[in-house]
């Protein structure tokens, strides 16, 4: 299997077996350094380009060619998630290994060059920021910095600062009684007005810098989580013994694992408990309710289901093509395997652990097929029958949804 991700329209809708070693009962990420050797560390920058260069971290080893200062925030967050995703196995008591050396990442400048390589590994990048492939155990990123809509951010940004600067100059040169105001703008009109009229103006143009700060800044983020955050997530399941390198994992438990460690990296408790406000809000507005907590029946769900508005469950459980389409539909898919996932790592703990020991258990050159998928699931968890949904419903929408 080749677990790579998706577009980013897909995650702004609002994002052998493991490496070998010995295993072990789940526990937190230690501080033991893996290795990076030289050989790996050629093999990484064949593989990157020219003009790389590698930047050790205490658990990946990074070839990039972006500025220095873009790498420092780049390695915070991705050891971020390192660190949540052994804090999360260890809460859960999911057994996991360490890897035998250190997890490879190329973080592209511009997206051109990452194009090239992602068509070099046979991926196609036409609307991504960064893919994980199993296939060669890498994580592969474009600095978003050089997306062309956030230039437009950007650019618009620029125009506004300059625009409030100009005003604020002109109403600190005019008198304070019956001074006029001509005031210039971008396009190249004027407008001629009162001290007090510019002072409006100004209040107007701030509120708009506030604004577009604020939505550049949710840009990125949003795209540092749904790629960033996930997709290092995917490498480090893989490489922690929790999912197979090369088996057939099932579709909807590795998606929904990695987004539950797209919540915003402040502190270690990531992917515990913490709710994804973007997911949550996808799923919610997809089976048709709003964002309050209250009086939502769990039958919305199953009639959501009846409907096409989301895949039933037996669907989710089976079918990998969900997740192999992008759009509005692949995001709707996510949602809906990030509510299943959250609801299982919450309220079935015990059971989730055993699952994921089932699914870690697995040989990769095994083939399973959809009824031993399901046979699987509900060997664990119970029948995936309408009783099961309502149940998960109710639990996911009686969640609040916090700020994004």
């Amino acid at each position: 299997m080749r677990c790579r991700v998706r577009l980013i329209l897909i995650l702004l809708f609002a994002a052998g077996a493991a490496a070998s070693g010995a295993a072990t009962t789940s526990r937190k990420a230690t501080d033991r350094e893996p290795p990076a050797t030289a050989e790996q560390e050629a093999a990484l920058l064949s593989a990157a380009g020219k003009g790389f260069h590698i930047q050790r971290t205490t658990h990946f080893l990074i070839a990039y060619d972006v500025a220095p200062s873009e790498v420092k925030p780049f390695v915070a967050r991705v050891e971020q998630v390192y660190q949540s995703i052994y804090g999360f196995c260890a809460a859960h008591k999911i057994a996991t290994i360490e890897p035998h050396r250190k997890l490879e990442i190329i973080y592209f400048d511009t997206f051109p060059e990452y194009e090239r390589h992602a068509s070099r590994v046979e991926f196609d990048a036409a609307g991504t920021y960064g893919f994980y492939s199993d296939a060669d155990n890498r994580a592969v990123f474009y600095n978003c910095a050089n997306d062309r809509q956030l230039a437009v951010l950007h650019r618009d940004l620029r125009e506004a600062q300059r625009h409030a600067t100009r005003l604020e100059k002109q109403i600190a040169q005019t008198p304070a009684a019956g001074g006029r105001i001509t005031i210039e703008y971008g396009d190249g009109t004027s407008r001629t007005m009162t001290r007090d009229q510019a002072r409006r103006e100004f209040a107007k143009a701030i509120e708009r810098l506030k604004k577009l700060g604020a939505r550049t800044d949710s840009y990125v983020e949003t795209i540092n989580r749904t790629v960033v955050q996930h997709e290092t997530a995917h490498q480090v399941f893989f490489n922690a013994g929790v999912l197979v390198r090369g088996g057939q994992n099932p579709a909807w438990l590795v998606e929904g694992l990695a987004m539950l460690f797209e919540t915003p990296p402040t502190g270690m408790r990531s992917g515990i408990g913490v709710v994804n406000s973007l997911r949550l809000r996808d799923f919610r507005a997809t089976v048709g309710v709003g964002d309050s907590g209250q009086g939502n029946s769990p039958d919305v769900v199953l009639t959501a289901m009846a409907k096409g508005r989301i895949a039933p469950l037996r669907e989710l459980l089976t079918d990998r093509a969900l997740f192999e389409t992008r759009g509005r539909d692949a995001a709707v898919c996510y949602a809906e395997a990030w509510a299943l996932v959250h609801y299982l790592h919450r309220t079935r703990t015990k059971e989730f652990a055993e699952y994921l020991r089932r699914i870690s258990a697995r040989p990769p050159d095994r083939p399973v097929s959809k009824p031993q998928e399901i046979a699987e699931f509900e060997e664990v968890f119970g029948k995936a029958d309408d009783a099961f949904v309502r149940r998960w419903a109710r639990y996911i929408l009686s969640l609040p949804v916090p700020s994004p």
